[in-house]
């Protein structure tokens, strides 16, 4: 089944958010609030680094633990809704080679919906 839940949030903005079974917990951020996920930072020590870099891939490619404090928000540089190895990419290129900065958490959330722990 797919519920539709709107949101009003006290700073004016309108959310819609989707869920597919009633048994789905999700956490709600509202998109221009505060946030505490730092899209890109993996292993939840501040600030983005190479740490995080070995951090998503030993959590994509050798079963090390997840990105924290969320596991999809702090993995997910790129704001694609997914943890793979363009995060990883994504990350090098902003620490070594000028690239663009991770997404902000607000962005995250418009981009993808709802943070879950």
């Amino acid at each position: 089944t797919v519920d539709q839940i709107d949101i009003n949030w006290p700073s004016g903005t309108t959310q819609t958010l989707y869920t597919y079974s009633a048994d789905q917990k999700i956490t709600i951020i509202e998109p221009s609030g505060l946030c505490d996920c730092v899209p890109g930072e993996a292993d939840g020590t501040p600030p983005i680094n190479i740490l995080d870099v070995v951090y998503l891939i030993n959590y994509k490619y050798k079963s090390g633990p997840a990105p924290t404090p969320y596991a999809l928000c702090n993995g997910d540089a790129d704001c694609n809704c997914a943890v793979n190895i363009l995060d990883v990419v994504y990350v090098i290129n902003y620490k070594y080679k000028s690239g663009p900065a991770p997404c902000d958490c607000a962005t995250w959330v418009a981009n993808c919906g709802t943070l879950q722990k």
